[in-house]
């Protein structure tokens, strides 16, 4: 995860706000050697040794003050596989106040996922609660009858996403003459096409709007760098960028009679909007709920970042891809000058390219499965039955068997083709779910949004790296996230297709 402290120094915290025990937090001045013997007496009753039982996953040793946090922060993925070497498919693990024990079998994932005393609804109501700022009673209910009706909209949605996206490309390509290249930088032209196309897509054509998607991306910014501490547990005083910015959205974005109001409105969002309407929710939470949303949304934008950058790095894969597309494209209309119509269900069949986005989804994945230990559970595990304490976290960290060498022939490296006629296997035995970007779930929504926009672009345009080659890398510091960021944005290069 990032560092605190470098990351409290970017939120310019005041120094007028910051109690004793921040001080110590930000590596300022003590405020008494009493405050900071009774910060120090507090961490060590925190991550004091208990007692564990032979029945119980091995613990993992590490810091007695801090756990296994810096271990986990200098490399999660080594860290994790080295210790499964060590201690087996299940250990535990010691963040701050928390054991979490680890599940790095990917054939015990289904029994994880099944267990009902390993329970999500807790992490989610700490997300939303501590993120967020909301809650939804009756949460499980209301989001699946608003699931329903998404489904069933679904086809409509992805028409306007659709419409929105070739708006943005034709915004791009306007005044490029034949041949002509123009440089942007990579992260801006997807938020003027792709991101803008999910936000207006959720909350109708909002690009007059105070709150639209060149907003949104500003306020994600802030939210997103503090992400991983607020949501456990720190408190967002200590985030000063990250209060303005959610002062910022509950001020700027639209009442939700507005929202039910507007045609282009998503069905997903009018049907959470008229619920929590009847049950009188407070607007801060409907804003809240459709920030998560956004959120998870959001990070279609973030995936399709690496999908680009892959393809600046690797040209075969490039041509490769386009000739994919091209060859579909002439199969439908031949010499003639019809334009090519392609359904989701037919864009989902090109082989290339939906390996492509697995391959792409396994090199960016970030994402953290923890649920909460309700009660005392056994799980079996490589043979053997072994004891979660209840109040415990249970997880499984997909980045780490993503990049799982028992499973992938050099798994640190991109290869387009990668899943093309090829069963991942683990300890001989085919994988389910080999990928995992957002957890068991994946919307059906965003991996058509990814694979549609993949399609139009490289049908639409021809790219490459800017002078000198530059492309971007991960920041592997934001582990936690479902998507991981790239330590720096990049320029690239485009031009119209010729085709």
């Amino acid at each position: 995860m990032i560092n605190l402290i470098d990351l409290l120094e970017t939120q310019q915290l005041p120094a007028e706000s910051v109690t004793p025990a921040a001080y110590r937090v930000l590596g300022g001045p003590l405020a008494s050697v009493l405050a900071c013997a009774a910060g120090t007496l507090l961490i060590c009753y925190l991550f004091g040794e208990r007692q564990r039982s032979d029945s119980e996953p091995p613990l993992v040793p590490g810091s007695r003050l801090f756990g296994n946090g810096p271990q986990f922060q200098a490399n999660a993925v080594q860290f994790l596989l080295d210790a499964r070497r060590k201690f087996g498919s299940l250990f535990t693990i010691r963040f701050p106040g928390h054991h979490i024990h680890m599940l790095m079998n990917p054939h015990s994932i289904g029994e994880f996922s099944r267990a009902r005393s390993l329970d999500f609804a807790p992490i989610h109501k700490q997300v939303t609660t501590n993120v967020f700022s909301f809650e939804m009673p009756d949460s499980h209910r209301m989001l699946r009858d608003a699931s329903k009706a998404a489904r069933a909209a679904l086809k409509d949605d992805v028409f306007r996403y659709q419409a929105f996206v070739d708006e943005g490309f034709d915004s791009k390509l306007a005044g490029l003459a034949e041949g002509q290249w123009r440089t942007e930088m990579l992260d801006d032209f997807l938020a003027d096409t792709q991101f803008r196309a999910i936000f207006n897509s959720i909350f109708g054509r909002s690009d007059e709007h105070q709150f639209n998607h060149r907003s949104a991306r500003g306020l994600f910014a802030d939210i997103h760098a503090s992400f991983n501490y607020v949501w456990l547990g720190f408190p967002v005083w200590m985030f000063p960028k990250t209060k303005k910015a959610w002062q910022t959205v509950h001020s700027a974005h639209p009442a939700p009679q507005e929202l039910l109001d507007r045609d282009d409105c998503s069905v997903y969002i009018k049907s959470v909007m008229s619920t929590m309407m009847e049950k009188e929710q407070p607007v801060a939470s409907m804003v809240g709920h459709n920030m998560v949303y956004l959120h998870v949304n959001y990070n279609t934008k973030k995936a399709t970042y690496w999908a680009i950058n892959n393809l600046l790095k690797d040209r075969q894969a490039y041509a490769a891809l386009q000739s994919e597309i091209d060859d579909a494209i002439n199969a439908k209309v031949g010499d003639s000058s019809e334009v090519a119509e392609f359904s989701s269900d037919e864009i989902d069949r090109l082989p290339l390219l939906d390996s492509f986005i697995k391959e792409t989804f396994r090199l960016s994945s970030g994402v953290f499965m923890i649920r909460a230990v309700t009660e005392d559970t056994v799980l079996e595990v490589d043979g053997r039955s072994y004891l979660l304490r209840k109040g415990d976290k249970a997880a499984v960290y997909p980045p780490a068997l993503h990049r799982d060498p028992e499973m992938y022939d050099s798994p640190n490296d991109f290869r387009h083709d990668r899943f093309i006629d090829n069963e991942v296997t683990y300890e001989g035995k085919r994988v389910s779910k080999p990928i995992l970007p957002y957890g068991v779930l994946c919307p059906a929504a965003v991996l058509i949004q990814f694979k549609w926009f993949m399609f139009a672009m490289l049908a639409r345009f021809q790219f490459r790296a800017d002078e000198g080659g530059q492309t971007a890398e991960y920041d592997f510091n934001s582990y936690g996230h479902e998507i991981l960021p790239p330590v720096s944005d990049i320029p690239f290069n485009y031009a119209a297709r010729d085709l």
